[in-house]
């Protein structure tokens, strides 16, 4: 038998477990390195848009 669509069974199991959504919250370590690192990979990416841009009327 399938399971539900908020159910879930291990590989060759026949009983359906449900499923359990865990969400990370702002204050978990994991959230805040994620979130720096996303900031400081903004950073580089619009600095380096910024120095293309800086020098488009250069040759190539």
């Amino acid at each position: 038998q399938a399971c539900g669509t908020e159910e879930w069974a291990p590989e060759r199991s026949e009983t359906c477990f449900p499923r359990i959504v865990v969400f990370l919250t702002w204050q978990e370590p994991v959230s805040l390195v994620l979130l720096a690192a996303n900031t400081l990979l903004l950073v580089v990416v619009a600095g380096t848009a910024g120095l293309f841009a800086w020098h488009l009327d250069t040759p190539v």
